[in-house]
């Protein structure tokens, strides 16, 4: 199985129990996954990391609304509903939006704090 290139094709996918949805290490990809499907008590789908190095970056950027709730607004990185025995696990999750910090990037907020 080739690897995917972008987040884009978790969205279209239902996973199966005992899946794995797995992230290079040391790479980033920026935006919200909202993968579907379930795992199962004795076999749980996986998100998390392949190869060494540091762990791989999941940066959101604050604009995927991410609520079921009507009139509400939520944002997030990964975003599971009504789904069960999920792990994940190895990763960097930040779910950063440069104007409510005073538009500095990401890389610069993270060397302030």
């Amino acid at each position: 199985m080739a690897a995917w290139e972008t987040l884009a094709n978790i969205h279209s996918t239902t996973f199966q129990p005992g899946d794995r949805i797995l992230f290079k290490a040391g790479q980033s990809w920026t935006g919200t996954i909202k993968p579907q499907g379930s795992g199962t008590s004795g076999n749980p789908i996986v998100i998390g990391m392949y190869g060494s190095g540091s762990r791989p970056a999941l940066n959101s950027d604050g604009s995927t609304n991410c609520t079921v709730e009507p009139g509400q607004t939520k944002y997030c990185t990964i975003f599971l509903y009504n789904q069960e025995y999920w792990v994940i696990r190895d990763l960097e999750i930040t779910n950063y939006d440069s104007s409510e910090e005073s538009s500095i990037t990401l890389s610069e907020w993270e060397s302030d704090n």
